[in-house]
């Protein structure tokens, strides 16, 4: 969704259906989704946030982490920037379209493979001395004291499994308040 039709200008993989919405053009975004008979799209790309109002009606078909927003935008619509944070919308680099389309594609379509570590799955490490409270499917909240240094406070229970010819992309999903920082390391077995 934006000014410039991408396709017009840059190569779109076979594994990809490319549908094209101008801002403020929700009706036409209804036809092609009965037209085509579509019930999700894999990713949606928003040129401009501002625009982003004419996608709320259509949120069934959108799956987490999907829509793709410009990381230059500067979004003040507080009904958008809940919208994209309920969506898990991810904030990306815009300058390289071709770029983008071709990661997406190996990405988002066809023969990829998604998973996700569930809260319930971390083991918080026993010499953490602070409140531990796990909120059911949804998250683990941990609040004390962390220490200066960097030390292994969490970890899944259990592993995935990733193949050599497929991407790999970690999406964490975490909140934390004051001045702290966070590490996350990957170990390969």
């Amino acid at each position: 969704m934006g000014l410039a039709n991408w396709e017009n200008h840059y190569d779109i993989p076979e594994n990809m259906s490319w549908y094209y919405f101008y801002p403020n053009s929700s009706k036409a975004l209804r036809e092609i989704i009965e037209k085509e008979d579509i019930n999700r799209f894999h990713a949606v790309l928003i040129e401009d946030g501002q625009y982003s109002r004419d996608l709320f009606s259509y949120v069934k078909y959108f799956e987490p982490y999907t829509l793709f927003y410009n990381q230059n935008l500067q979004i003040n619509d507080r009904e958008v920037v809940d919208f994209l944070k309920k969506r898990c919308a991810q904030a990306i680099d815009f300058l390289s379209p071709q770029q983008l389309i071709n990661d997406l594609s190996k990405s988002l379509f066809g023969g990829g493979y998604g998973d996700k570590l569930f809260p319930p799955t971390i083991q918080v490490n026993p010499n953490f001395t602070g409140a531990i409270s796990y909120q059911g499917l949804d998250y683990v909240s941990l609040e004390g004291e962390f220490g200066q240094d960097f030390a292994q406070l969490a970890y899944w229970a259990y592993n995935i499994m990733v193949q050599k010819t497929l991407p790999i992309e970690l999406w964490l999903e975490y909140e934390k308040e004051g001045n702290c920082d966070f590490r996350l390391v990957i170990r390969k077995m």
